[in-house]
């Protein structure tokens, strides 16, 4: 499972150059902060999320969040979740799809079970919208496992935290913090 993840990284970073054109392009880096962590208010669980993103002119980028899941329905169990997805903009903004390439679940925190780490895929749609120069809001919705390809691992995480599911919302505020020009 590692290399072929490693090899389609790499094959990814190579072939970013060949998509640029003659005249300059740019990439830009983004930080992003998932704000529909307000259902920790209602639910039995709170996430927290955080990204990095970047992406060049072409459409096409990497994405690579960070989230921590506290389950608060009685066992104390923390995940931490983190992925390299392909990012694809078709035209540059507005409807996008992110797929994992490599994504991993490990539980953190006082509370460890007998399996710490999950590979889970994910598959992720959205809409990415730049209300203000360098600021956007991106809706998007998470498909976890979208292939069945790793059920026990979900139904593992699923039963020490219920409310992990298959299907998540988010939305997602993020500012371009910086823009670097290539030639």
């Amino acid at each position: 499972m590692k290399f072929p993840s490693v090899l389609m990284l790499i094959l990814l970073f190579l072939t970013i150059p060949v998509a640029a054109s003659e005249t300059e392009s740019q990439v830009d880096l983004i930080l992003t902060l998932d704000a529909a962590s307000i259902d920790a208010v209602w639910d039995m669980h709170a996430i927290f999320k955080l990204g990095f993103e970047m992406r060049h002119q072409s459409g096409i980028g990497l994405k690579i969040p960070l989230s921590l899941t506290l389950d608060r329905s009685g066992g104390g169990e923390a995940l931490l979740e983190s992925a390299v997805k392909l990012l694809c903009l078709p035209w540059s903004a507005g409807p996008f799809i992110c797929i994992s390439l490599v994504r991993v679940c490990l539980f953190v925190g006082p509370y460890l079970p007998q399996e710490r780490i999950h590979y889970l895929n994910e598959l992720e749609f959205g809409y990415s919208w730049e209300f203000l120069p360098g600021w956007f809001v991106q809706p998007s919705i998470l498909l976890r496992d979208p292939s069945n390809g790793f059920p026990e691992s979900h139904a593992y995480i699923q039963g020490l935290i219920p409310s992990y599911g298959r299907l998540r919302f988010c939305m997602e505020f993020g500012w371009n913090f910086a823009t670097i020009e290539t030639e």
